[in-house]
């Protein structure tokens, strides 16, 4: 009896200092992240957002500055709102941003291995982005021509640099 005891003594001591380790050492190895309200535990900083979350980020931008962490449920969730950086980003450091958490629900059917959408930047990606490119510059060029009735008009469609000018532009 006195052994079953010690032995349970033992274990329960080694788990006790292996959770521990593992808590300190998960808590030394979190990566470097700009600053951000505080999450609440499940919802993250959800609540932050409100019913308008546009007006929400541009105060919450005011607050912590133009690159700003929240927690979006499990997720965090880098949000940049200046357009400046935004160019940054999306135009010259667009391969080491271009990666992005796959569900688990395009895994189930496959579509991570088909879909321009959720492929790497790679070979594949970039034979099926061609044709969808195309595709659509087509489509949205013979819509305005419709629209417009043949007038000349320029579209931010086919002007690249300016996206996040014009992103920015309303907010």
């Amino acid at each position: 009896m006195e052994l079953l005891i010690l032995i349970l003594y033992v274990l329960s001591t080694i788990t006790l200092l292996k959770s521990l380790h593992l808590l300190i050492k998960s808590s030394k190895t979190s990566p470097k992240l700009p600053p951000g309200p505080a999450p609440l535990p499940v919802i993250g900083s959800l609540l932050k957002l409100g019913d308008k979350p546009h007006k929400s980020l541009a105060k919450l931008a005011k607050i912590y500055g133009p690159i700003m962490c929240l927690k979006l449920g499990r997720k965090t969730t880098v949000v940049i709102s200046s357009p400046a950086l935004a160019k940054e980003v999306l135009q010259k450091q667009d391969l080491a941003f271009s990666t992005r958490s796959i569900p688990n629900a395009i895994h189930a059917h496959s579509h991570n291995r088909y879909s321009v959408a959720w492929l790497p930047v790679a070979d594949q990606w970039r034979s099926l982005r061609k044709p969808s490119t195309l595709t659509y510059f087509q489509v949205a060029n013979s819509k305005l021509v419709k629209i417009y009735g043949g007038k000349r008009c320029r579209s931010s469609l086919s002007m690249p640099g300016n996206v996040a000018k014009k992103a920015f532009q309303w907010t």
